[in-house]
């Protein structure tokens, strides 16, 4: 159950990012000089996996707290 939530958390980021990671895509297609457009992607690359990885981080502490938080009451452990 925990893996399962766990891999859909990262489903929904790997979505997200790739969404992101498209439009960045798109906006440097649309800056007109090639090294600017590289250059942009490049910086926009970094932080969108930054955010990404501390999306993923928050989503997955969350889940495992709840996970573990509702299993004590019921001697999961």
């Amino acid at each position: 159950m925990l893996l399962k939530r766990l891999i859909q958390a990262l489903c929904a980021v790997l979505c997200v990012l790739a969404f992101l990671i498209i439009l960045g895509m798109a906006a440097t297609a649309l800056v007109g000089f090639p090294s600017k457009g590289a250059e942009f992607l490049q910086d926009y690359l970094g932080y969108i996996l930054g955010f990404a990885a501390v999306m993923y981080g928050n989503a997955a502490g969350g889940i495992i707290a709840h996970y573990y938080s509702n299993s004590v009451g019921e001697n999961k452990l």
